[in-house]
């Protein structure tokens, strides 16, 4: 069984100039009931009104004009009570904590709740009731194709508030009797029997929808067809023979393009050949340049070299003379005779001689040396100086050969740039033939695609197996109630209404139509209650005992066959003693005319309305 539930503790009025209009209800049953126009319509009509309805109540009532604003406190779950405000003028509401019945001053967390639901803004009332009611973000199919859009708490309230025209009406208990938005109705009983939203369906396109989408389509395809065709026409005079045209210009193209690529090789390769000669021929200035400045440095060292020799000569040949005769100068430090203090021995001068002589061969032996390098170097420059000419020459005749090929690079390049716009232009024409032709089978393939049949169509709203259940619980309610007859309920797919002992329900009376409403109804709170389905527990019911009228006095007037029947049956007593056993179930506000049996003023919640100003209760709002 469910938890979330919501319960109504007061509706007030309020205005500045204007005594407090105040109605306080209780968990179970609740009954308003006394004379016509005293409030009990506008009672229904306010509550439905703080639940989001959209139409403020009348402005025309004398009585109202006095009061501006209207508080309703909830008891949402088993949370701390709430209390909604909202002007008598429509508009957002307020959101205050706790049951309130005027703004408390120095209160912060007042909440602005917009009237207009939105499934992803949590600042409306509808996502406020949802979340708590845990039926956020539920898809609800509204077209037989599958179309879909989220469940709004405004479609909770066809369920739970029934207004005194809809509680007599011909149409089901659970339509307004638009059907534009039928539909999306039977989608929500649907969820509420099953507790299965319609988020998985994936919607047909349907008929209407589908053959103008077509239309369009097929007119899309028809301009752009014959924007092709103008095209063709006026550039193409001839286009059958592209194709043709197409296969010579490739043939052409790739015999133009292999003599262009050959062109271009042999141009590459002389080129190549040249670059590498010109490598050649550079090296050659390079090493040339080496070996002059090497023969440079080489003539220098052979100048240093004779030098020395010849500096080593002397000193051997003055050896020579000192062993012959002592009185001469020093020949190591050139002292003449007469003032040498040191007498250098003939042995130093015999070795001074042979280091000489001994140096004197070492550097002839390196002047050799020089010399062959000297020689080598000369001849490397003679046969370079020899194959320049001939490289020359070589690179001279690949220039010309260059000079010789490059027309006919030339001539390629500019054949193939020839050809190419003429074959652009072929494959154009053929391209416009080839999607002329694409969209012509398109369009052919589109006309022949037909509308998704009913069979495409998703199965949606209430299945048998779980009308048949629904229809066992009220068929329990009715005998529960003392209705006349078997009560053998069965569920109608085309009305989406039920028939009670074979006829369907709209087909009785006023006063029938209104207790088989009601029944209907508190069916559902019942069948919900059991089955752990979702349901907000409160039930709020304008007149639903109807048949119990005075034909005399009432503005409904005489009583049909089966509203006779109906009034003679003890269904009201019964009626009322099921309700209350229900007190755990729910909440109950039912709006009468006719007086209660006597066990229900100690049972429920009683107000009465009596028209009378001087009385304890005058109406809804004087006293």
């Amino acid at each position: 069984m469910s938890d979330e539930r919501i319960v109504i503790k007061h509706l007030t009025f309020t205005g500045e100039k204007a005594a407090q209009a105040d109605l306080t209800f209780q968990e179970g049953v609740n009954v308003l009931y006394g004379a016509s126009n005293t409030g009990k319509s506008l009672t229904v009509h306010a509550i439905d009104f703080m639940f989001g309805g959209s139409k403020p109540p009348p402005s025309d009532l004398r009585e109202i004009q006095a009061y501006n604003k209207i508080w309703m406190g909830l008891q949402i779950n088993e949370e701390t009570p709430v209390t909604l405000m909202r002007a008598t003028a429509g508009g957002s509401f307020e959101l205050h904590p706790n049951l309130v019945r005027e703004s408390i001053k120095g209160t912060n967390d007042i909440r602005t709740l917009s009237a207009r639901h939105d499934r992803v803004n949590e600042n409306n009332l509808s996502y406020y009731l949802l979340e708590k009611l845990g039926l956020l973000n539920k898809s609800i199919a509204t077209k037989a194709s599958g179309e879909k859009r989220g469940l709004s708490f405004r479609d909770i309230t066809q369920l739970c508030i029934v207004d005194e025209t809809s509680i007599q009406s011909t149409t089901s208990p659970f339509e307004r009797g638009d059907t534009m938005t039928r539909t999306g109705e039977r989608s929500v009983l649907k969820f509420f029997l099953t507790k299965i939203d319609d988020d998985a369906i994936v919607p047909v396109v349907d008929r209407k929808t589908f053959n103008a989408a077509k239309a369009a389509k097929m007119e899309l395809y028809d301009d752009m067809i014959e924007s092709i065709s103008a095209e063709l026409m006026a550039d193409f005079p001839e286009p059958e023979e592209l194709f043709n045209q197409l296969e010579h210009l490739e043939e052409n193209y790739k015999n133009l393009r292999q003599t262009a690529d050959n062109a271009n090789n042999s141009i590459r390769d002389l080129f190549h050949q040249k670059h590498s000669i010109g490598q050649d021929i550079d090296a050659f200035n390079t090493r040339l340049e080496e070996i002059e400045i090497n023969l440079e440095r080489f003539t220098k060292l052979e100048s240093i070299y004779q030098s020395d020799i010849e500096r080593l000569e002397s000193i051997e040949e003055v050896g020579f003379v000192l062993l012959l005769d002592g009185k001469q100068d020093c020949p190591l430090c050139g002292a003449v005779p007469e003032v040498q203090k040191h007498i250098h021995g003939l042995d130093d001068v015999e070795m001074t001689k042979k280091a000489a002589i001994i140096e004197i061969a070492k550097i002839n032996q390196q002047q050799a040396d020089l010399q062959i390098s000297i020689e080598d170097l000369k001849e490397e420059k003679a046969n370079i100086t020899k194959q320049l000419p001939e490289i020359i020459k070589k690179i001279n005749a690949i220039e010309d050969e260059i000079k010789l090929f490059s027309p006919h690079v030339s001539d390629a390049q500019n054949n193939l740039a020839n050809i190419l716009p003429i074959r652009d232009r072929v494959k154009h024409g053929i391209r416009l033939i080839t999607e002329r032709k694409s969209l012509s089978n398109k369009r052919d393939e589109l006309s022949s695609i037909k509308a998704a049949g009913k069979t495409a169509q998703p199965q949606l709203g209430v299945s048998s197996l779980i009308a048949h259940d629904f229809a066992q619980e009220i068929s329990r309610t009715l005998k529960l109630w003392h209705f006349p007859g078997d009560c053998h309920v069965a569920f109608d797919e085309n009305t989406y209404d039920f028939k009670i002992d074979g006829k369907l329900r709209q087909n009785n009376g006023k006063g029938v139509r209104a207790v088989t409403h009601a029944a209907i109804k508190v069916s559902l709170l019942t069948y919900c209650r059991k089955h752990g389905l979702p349901h907000p527990c409160f039930l709020v019911l304008d007149t639903p005992l109807l048949t119990y009228r005075d034909p005399l006095n009432s503005k409904e007037g005489e009583l049909s066959d089966d509203e006779r029947v109906l009034a003679h049956s003890p269904l009201k007593k019964h009626f009322f003693e099921h309700l209350i056993s229900l007190k755990n179930e729910g909440q109950f506000l039912i709006m009468e005319n006719v007086d209660p049996p006597s066990f229900v003023l100690e049972k429920a919640n009683v107000v009465v309305f009596s028209g009378q100003k001087n009385s304890k209760r005058a109406g809804l709002l004087w006293s």
